[in-house]
């Protein structure tokens, strides 16, 4: 199996549009194409590429939450991505994203926003994917924060209950194949009332900022996570009541 990956830039005018995305606007675009020779995906498949929680992974083995992710990473930056696929012929995917003048990138008092940072305050971070784990307990490390991080909600619940007192704040996922974000957090404020919790949560998961305050979690923070609005949400539950 080969993949490739070639970057080019294309022009949308009135009258050249790209037939398989007709909302793109008229403009300049970037145009990432990431083309592999694979076995190819099912029609069933593929109309259930994108949506959250779709996986065709065994039980426990994923969320599905990856290519969900990453179209929730390309609409924010107001892109769009598409994706054709035959059984037996390989498949491809083509990422749109405008591209914008320099200057109207940020202001430029945005590029000198103070990050807070802490000082070593017990966080108890809980996420499933390894990889997602290891990047953020690195993250609230530079951050200042002594970090202990879980890939099981369970695990991460018993380390709790060894020793209440012994976290500042908890960060957790939402969908977890052993206890989702809601039901663990139900366990850590019945154990202690007062923990600052953070949910951190998939694109177009099915709860929403209201209700995570409702169910006693301080901040609720969307993924992809950035450094600067997680520190200041860290900020923010731990002096908030």
């Amino acid at each position: 199996r080969t993949i490739e990956i070639v970057l080019s830039e294309i022009v949308v005018s009135d009258s050249v549009t790209i037939q398989s995305l007709p909302q793109i606007s008229s403009g300049t675009w970037l145009d990432i194409q990431i083309k592999d020779t694979g076995s190819g995906i099912d029609s069933l498949t593929l109309d259930k590429i994108f949506d959250p929680f779709f996986t065709t992974k065994e039980k426990s083995k994923g969320t599905g939450l990856g290519l969900a992710v990453s179209h929730g990473i390309i609409k924010q930056h107001n892109g769009e991505v598409t994706v054709s696929s035959e059984l037996g012929e390989g498949t491809v995917f083509h990422i749109y994203l405008p591209v914008i003048n320099g200057d109207l990138l940020h202001d430029k008092e945005d590029l000198f926003v103070e990050i807070p940072m802490g000082n070593g305050e017990k966080i108890l971070f809980v996420d499933d994917e390894p990889a997602i784990s290891d990047m953020m307990r690195r993250t609230l490390n530079r951050l200042g924060y002594t970090v202990c991080s879980f890939t099981s909600s369970v695990e991460a619940l018993q380390a709790f209950k060894n020793n209440p007192a012994g976290f500042d704040l908890v960060i957790t996922d939402m969908t977890m194949p052993e206890m989702t974000g809601v039901e663990l957090t139900s366990k850590l404020l019945d154990l202690r009332p007062d923990l600052p919790i953070i949910l951190c949560t998939g694109f177009s998961e099915i709860i929403d900022e209201e209700k995570a305050r409702f169910l006693g979690m301080r901040k609720y923070i969307n993924k992809p996570v950035d450094k600067g609005d997680l520190a200041r949400a860290i900020k923010q539950a731990l002096t908030s009541s």
